[in-house]
């Protein structure tokens, strides 16, 4: 599975017990928490297509954790920095 729906992603995030809305999944990848998602058309009248990388359920879990972490309230650019060095490192 190299690319995931936002309902696929949420199942998947639903597994591992952490529980968001779409509308966290859409504030989140806004804010840089999560990657941008791949966009695009289905063809004329047939509607529009997103997919986050699979790596996004990872992202999520990880972001979701931070944020919910006792005694931690970081913003939403501090994870998102947070995230970003992440990536610099692979």
């Amino acid at each position: 599975m190299d690319a995931l729906t936002p309902d696929e992603l949420l199942a998947a995030l639903a597994e591992l017990g952490i529980t968001i809305s779409r509308n966290t999944l859409h504030r989140w990848t806004k804010e840089g928490l999560l990657p941008e998602p791949e966009r695009g058309s289905l063809g004329r009248g047939r509607g529009r297509f997103v997919h986050y990388p699979k790596e996004a359920v990872a992202e999520a879990a990880a972001a979701w954790v931070v944020l919910r972490y006792p005694g931690v309230r970081p913003s939403f650019p501090v994870v998102a920095d947070a995230r970003e060095r992440g990536l610099l490192m692979d």
